[in-house]
């Protein structure tokens, strides 16, 4: 009969010309029965027009995957604000227990001139 090949070649069987001399309503039945071409290339080309499996499906699919990425990048950049925020209070504290530590030395080198001269 007639065959499509992965490249998409159509094959036609040797016997096809005995058959439609045979029953000339066989092309009928090849092209449009059950297992018929136009059948199979629906099948094989559903694929390509399935609007959920086809390029505007893939392109709504990226759209979707792009929203969730910026979505995302506003999430990292909001945590990234946090962290900052909470780095500079961290240097700021750091800062006030240095200068009581550099008070405090100096009272304590100050107690121990005064004391043991």
């Amino acid at each position: 009969m007639v065959q499509i090949e992965r490249s998409g070649k159509l094959t036609v069987d040797k016997n096809l010309v005995t058959l439609l001399k045979q029953n000339p309503n066989a092309l009928t039945t090849i092209f449009n029965g059950e297992n018929g071409l136009v059948n199979r290339m629906i099948n094989k080309l559903s694929v390509y027009l399935d609007p959920s499996k086809n390029i505007k499906g893939g392109e709504s699919f990226i759209q979707s995957n792009l929203r969730r990425l910026a979505n995302k990048d506003k999430d990292l950049t909001a945590k990234e604000e946090e962290h900052k925020k909470a780095v500079e209070q961290f240097e700021a504290k750091s800062e006030a227990r240095l200068k009581k530590i550099e008070i405090n030395t100096r009272k304590s080198e100050n107690l121990i001139k005064t004391y043991f001269p």
